[in-house]
């Protein structure tokens, strides 16, 4: 999950643009259609994304929704605005839940729903795999809604991390939101919908495995001696914080692990006692 600010692009004059081209699928009828598309891109960015606010899809012809979803797929100079927001926006940590490789660029509402948002770019964000299980689930019963990349600055912050509980040696995984997020039903709504369907758990299944089997490869790096609780403590602080740092959110996989490490100070113990075994040889 990362906060990106509004695509530098201009919507407007690339509609326009596109209305032209007639090897484009939605042409003639993008062009015949463009004052109405171009309003609900206003009221798009009027209402910030907000699925619960959007006016109702357009009615518009079968073959101009036809077309603008499958011009979407296509590889034209016209569209190459697409594979920009997918490689030069967040190349390193997927906005939407918080995980790496965002090769793919999702439909933030989706174009089965609202075609006529099928080439905006405010609702054109990169993604990984995660955007195939969010599917059309991106408002709730209650009027909940998942958090926009480009307009929710709050996934600035810390919103979430990894919760360990039980038996240290195959602790139970859950996702829980830090005590500022507790009763913001938009952040629980995307941290439901989005990041507990992703890869995460497996991924920290296999984080915790190394921790106990090879630390080396984790943030404890081997060190002279036995090392203590404190050095724990401080090991755990100074991963979140770097890797916070280095993929511009706290968000991360990486970062809600260690961070869900770090307040978890009765597991502190088990995790030295692991490292100093494997690094010690000591039974």
């Amino acid at each position: 999950m990362k906060y990106l600010g509004l695509p530098k692009y201009d919507d407007l004059k690339i509609t326009r643009a596109l209305a032209k081209k007639d090897n484009l699928a939605s042409y003639p009828l993008l062009h015949k259609n463009i004052s109405l598309i171009e309003s609900e891109y206003k009221h798009y960015q009027g209402v910030r994304g907000n699925g619960t606010l959007l006016n109702p899809p357009l009615l518009l012809d079968d073959l101009l929704k036809a077309g603008l979803k499958d011009d979407y797929g296509r590889k034209l100079k016209a569209l190459s605005y697409i594979e920009e927001i997918r490689r030069e926006l967040s190349p390193d940590v997927c906005p939407m839940c918080g995980g790496y490789n965002p090769s793919q660029v999702d439909h933030f509402i989706p174009k089965s729903t609202y075609p006529e948002f099928s080439l905006y770019t405010h609702n054109l964000v990169p993604a990984c795999d995660c955007n195939q299980k969010k599917l059309k689930k991106y408002i709730g019963a209650a009027g909940e809604r998942i958090l926009h990349p480009y307009y929710d600055k709050i996934l600035n912050e810390r919103i979430a991390f990894l919760e360990f509980s039980g038996d240290p040696n195959v602790p139970d995984l859950k996702m829980a939101l830090t005590f500022k997020f507790l009763n913001n039903r938009d952040a629980k709504f995307h941290v439901s919908s989005i990041v507990e369907k992703s890869n995460i758990f497996n991924w920290a299944s296999k984080e915790w495995s190394k921790i106990q089997t090879r630390p080396s490869r984790t943030v404890f790096r081997r060190k002279t001696g036995a090392i203590n609780i404190l050095d724990i403590k401080q090991a755990l602080e100074d991963a979140f914080i770097e890797y916070d740092e280095e993929f511009g959110t706290p968000n991360n996989w990486k970062s809600m692990f260690y961070y869900g490490l770090a307040v978890k100070v009765n597991y502190h113990e088990f995790i030295r006692d692991c490292i100093n075994k494997v690094h010690l040889g000591q039974k």
